[in-house]
């Protein structure tokens, strides 16, 4: 039988995940579009890229810079467009903090 004590654990790790990627993708979302795109795109994939490649080199992995955008490029917007959407962020963060760990 599952906790009451797990359950909880585990919705208040959700609920933080969906409000910090709504306030993520609303900072990042200068023009209120409700897409990342242009300047926006690329501010994220930086940022996101510094993130990725220090937490991989402090465990030990040796990727270049190159690498971690191709991929992350491949996560957060998995159809190419060179847009991210916030269903997409939200679709896709988790999967990219957690490769991090």
């Amino acid at each position: 039988m599952v906790r009451l004590e797990t359950v909880i654990k585990k919705l208040t790790s959700i609920l933080f995940f969906v409000c910090l990627t709504h306030r993520l993708f609303k900072t990042l979302d200068k023009d209120k579009s409700g897409v990342l795109e242009n300047a926006e795109y690329k501010t994220f994939i930086d940022e996101a890229a510094k993130y990725m490649l220090s937490d991989l080199t402090k465990a030990g992995h040796d990727y270049d810079d190159s690498t971690i955008r191709d991929w992350l490029k491949t996560w957060l917007d998995p159809n190419g467009d060179g847009k991210i959407t916030r269903d997409e962020l939200k679709a896709n963060l988790k999967a990219v903090l957690d490769a991090g760990e």
